[in-house]
């Protein structure tokens, strides 16, 4: 009987199919500040648009970003890095968000073609609506592996877990496991493929969202072209599946997306 039950159920939940388009500028500059040390800024602002609002709400995000590192020894590296994110989403109550972080960490060459990092620091997350406010904080951490096989190829995994506020304006746990496989194809362009998992578990609907658990994966396929030594195009796609209820299993819709990215 319970087995039954829980086939009812998933097959209640309706699967949602729609295309979003992402594009966005970025900039960045690194800068050598001696023989050890480093600083690095970096600015970004990007735009999510949804066809079909059932699938999700549209939002804009701005993201700006500095980083200071260090070389400890000649395998070992240390540092610090700042990020502030914007968001605003187009949702019924006008919901808008600014997060905060700072993080503290290292990066150790084991080989010349294997590579480790991993950094940890407080975060602070607030938002804002019509009819409510929040201000939550947190831990932002991160980890990641690259290898380089062969001069041509570059293989990176990573898993990133911190306080987020996702596109529909609701502060989230979020956890994050990727693989990005990238291979040089001329000495200007390069194309690759990354897939991912996420799990956003809601901590507080905060300013009014509609806070659900959801479990997705994605895919996406890009080619770039380096146009100069200082700027690039970059041309993807990416499919995600999103079940809404995630890992607990309660009741609500599956979503589908496709979206081009520029």
């Amino acid at each position: 009987m319970s087995a039954a039950n829980a086939t009812g159920e998933a097959e209640s939940r309706p699967l949602r199919e729609g295309f979003r388009t992402n594009y966005g500028v970025d900039a960045g500059l690194t800068a050598a500040l001696g023989r050890r040390d480093s600083a690095s800024l970096g600015a970004s602002a990007s735009r999510t648009d949804y066809v079909d609002t059932d699938v999700g709400i549209s939002s804009t995000t701005a993201f700006l970003s500095s980083g200071w590192n260090r070389r400890l020894t000649p395998r070992l590296a240390g540092g610090l890095d700042a990020s502030l994110t914007g968001l605003a989403s187009e949702d019924a109550l006008d919901t808008r968000s600014l997060s905060a972080a700072i993080r503290a960490g290292g990066a150790w060459e084991a080989t010349p073609r294997l590579g480790f990092s991993a950094r940890i620091g407080p975060s602070l997350t607030w938002t804002e609506s019509e009819i409510d406010e929040a201000v939550t904080p947190g831990v932002s951490a991160a980890v990641s592996a690259a290898w380089a096989p062969t001069p041509r190829d570059a293989w990176s995994l990573s898993f990133d877990q911190g306080i987020d506020v996702d596109d529909d304006g609701a502060v989230v746990n979020a956890s994050r496991l990727g693989l990005r496989l990238r291979r040089n194809l001329t000495e200007r362009t390069s194309a690759a493929l990354a897939a991912s998992v996420g799990l956003d578990v809601p901590i507080d609907a905060g300013a009014g969202a509609q806070a659900e658990e959801r479990l997705f994966a994605s895919v996406s396929p890009s080619v770039a072209w380096r146009l100069t030594p200082e700027a690039s195009l970059d041309l993807g796609y990416r499919w995600r599946f999103e079940d809404a209820g995630g890992v607990s299993g309660a009741r609500g819709p599956r979503r589908a997306s496709s979206s081009g990215r520029a």
